[in-house]
């Protein structure tokens, strides 16, 4: 499980991504992850045409669970040249599921930040919602010692300066 934060024009949105894996012998472990999900992206390997092939049972899946929920189907790996299903078959895939899709790459990064956004115009039904730059928290600037503290710090150095030094003595 992943906390992803995803800053907006309406501020942070947060999404609690657990990666349920496809593997079909922990199919039965998935019902769990779905319960209580507000939406759902759906991952496969565009590259691997049987990946493609379980779209439609996993998004039927995760339907029977959580219901109507926004749901995403993401093709990754589009940046490889060994694509077998092409952004076409996305978008009859996703007509026919009644699903958003997108073609990305994760590793690139390559239009990561979509399905974000669509999901994120959903749960907070503004359409016009808009990705925003999350501003990084200047840290503290650190304040001068109290002339207290200072005379307290030269005593102490002073004091050490003066403890005797046994020289047979490991650091």
């Amino acid at each position: 499980m992943k906390k992803i934060k995803v800053s907006t024009s309406r501020g942070q949105v947060l999404f609690n991504v657990w990666d349920t894996a496809g593997q079909e012998h922990l199919a039965g472990l998935r019902d769990g992850y779905f319960i209580g999900a507000e939406c759902a992206i759906v991952f496969f390997d565009v590259c691997n045409r049987e990946s493609q092939k379980n779209v439609a049972q996993w998004v039927a899946d995760l339907r029977k669970v959580a219901g109507e929920i926004p749901i995403v189907v993401a093709g990754n790996k589009v940046d490889l040249p060994n694509r077998q299903v092409k952004a076409q078959e996305g978008s009859v895939m996703m007509r026919k599921l009644k699903v958003q899709y997108y073609d990305l790459s994760v590793k690139n990064r390559l239009h990561l930040e979509m399905p974000f956004l669509w999901l994120s115009r959903r749960l907070l039904n503004d359409p016009e919602l808009r990705l925003t730059a999350e501003e990084a928290l200047l840290p503290k600037t650190p304040s001068a010692p109290s002339s207290t503290e200072r005379r307290q710090a030269e005593l102490d150095l002073a004091r050490a300066c003066n403890v005797p030094v046994d020289d047979d003595e490991d650091f």
